[in-house]
């Protein structure tokens, strides 16, 4: 009796080959992916308390998971996106999803923006994200074998910078790099990307496993260049304050920071940190400092190039230095002092950089008073980021309303010679004490 065809030895063969895609297609037809997109929602959206929408879900016949157009919302709005993911693919299986587990090992993602902002009051938009998550699963459990570490690829990604108390927007392109989240543990071992034409290059460490969150990170900026929306340098670089918009410049830095919680009160009282800064050339037109300390030192023309550097310390919510140089042409000014989270401010020029920057007439009077400005001068920059005053040995140099002596309302008018004699008087009477 002949066999039939299909018990024919290639026909079972094509059939054993053909009968796992078969029963995929059945599978697929069970459970649709529209199943598998709201599994994957829900628990995006559990896990960062906001609205998330996706696009579209491809699921591999031989494993991995796709994502199209994910968007996470910003807290209680879907229509502000806080993250976007064009395409991301993680090793995600069917079989894992109908378990109920949506943690995957690896996740490539490509085209990702991402925004971190601190708000007018002083809280960042990430905040709830930041604390610690609720109680990890027991050893051994399903949820504890399905929250394996994950390891994280970017590329082509967009990160958005936005301060707004400072009024600082950055935005950072063609970013790539490798993270790895375990639990409250975050790494992010290697990111770099491109800003203002220059390289910014980041590490960071995050553990949430306390009730206060502890951050340890390093970044390094090469050949950025300057310009709008970049405030926060004068935080670290006081002499840009009042600069005219489009100041050109180039700027380096080498930052390393460390700190616990996610107020501005906690950061302001626990940030601790080093770093160095350079600008080189950089532009200092209409600068209000450098305008103040043209009437007591030979200055060149503020709209003149010059070159910025400093190294700084951050602790006690104030950022220090003992030498923040600016050299415009062939002057030479050192300050030492601080600048606060706050915005206010102290410094003073360090007086051995001092006597040789008096205008020659200046020093010539002066010395016929038998005066040493070595001993005695003290030019001192106070106030605010905003308002700035230059004194020398506690006289204001600019004309502001509510200065006492000239200036004030209803004070006569007194001459730069006349004001130079009255501090000379109170100069001697000084040494004479």
């Amino acid at each position: 009796m002949k066999r039939p065809r299909f018990l024919r030895p290639r026909w079972l063969i094509l059939g054993l080959l053909l009968l796992p895609l078969a029963c995929w297609a059945l599978l697929l037809l069970i459970i649709p992916t529209d199943w598998a997109r709201g599994r994957i929602v829900a628990a995006i959206s559990e896990a960062t308390g906001r609205p998330v929408q996706l696009d579209a879900i491809h699921v591999g016949a031989f494993g991995r998971v796709r994502l199209s157009a994910l968007r996470v919302g910003a807290p209680d709005s879907a229509d502000d996106p806080w993250l976007k993911v064009s395409d991301a693919s993680t090793d995600l299986n069917l079989l894992q999803l109908m378990t109920g587990c949506t943690r995957a090992t690896e996740l490539q993602v490509n085209g990702l923006t991402l925004r971190v902002m601190r708000r007018k009051d002083g809280t960042l938009e990430l905040s709830d994200l930041l604390r610690r998550p609720r109680s990890a699963p027991r050893q051994g459990s399903d949820e504890a074998e399905c929250r394996a570490t994950v390891a994280v690829h970017l590329s082509n990604a967009r990160i958005l910078v936005v301060d707004e108390p400072s009024g600082t927007k950055l935005e950072v392109t063609g970013v790539e790099g490798s993270a790895t989240w375990a639990g409250p543990h975050v790494t992010v071992h290697d990111l770099h990307g491109t800003l203002n034409g220059g390289t910014v290059e980041l590490a960071v460490q995050l553990d949430r496993s306390e009730r206060v969150p502890t951050f340890e990170g390093q970044l390094r900026a090469e050949d950025v260049a300057i310009g709008d929306g970049m405030n926060a340098l004068e935080y670290l670089v006081p002499v840009l304050s009042g600069t005219a918009r489009g100041i050109d410049g180039q700027l380096a830095m080498n930052v390393y920071l460390t700190g616990q919680g996610i107020s501005a009160d906690d950061l302001a009282r626990t940030l601790v940190g080093h770093g160095t800064v350079k600008m080189d050339p950089v532009r200092l037109d209409g600068s209000k400092l450098l305008a103040d300390l043209g009437r007591v030192i030979e200055v060149a023309a503020p709209n003149r190039a010059g070159t910025v550097k400093t190294d700084f310390t951050i602790k006690d919510g104030r950022i220090a230095t003992e030498n923040l140089t600016l050299q415009v042409a062939r002057t030479s000014v050192v300050l030492a002092g601080w600048t606060g989270f706050d915005g206010k401010l102290d410094y003073r020029i360090k007086t051995e950089h001092l006597v040789e920057k008096i205008p020659g007439k200046a020093r010539e009077f002066l010395a016929e008073l038998q005066i040493d400005l070595k001993d005695v001068a003290i030019v001192r920059v106070q106030g605010t980021l905003d308002d700035m005053v230059v004194s020398l040995d506690g006289t204001p140099l600019a004309d502001k309303p509510g200065n006492r002596g000239a200036g004030a309302p209803g004070a006569p008018k007194v001459d730069d010679k006349q004001r130079l004699r009255d501090l000379s008087r109170r100069l001697k009477e000084r040494l004479l004490r």
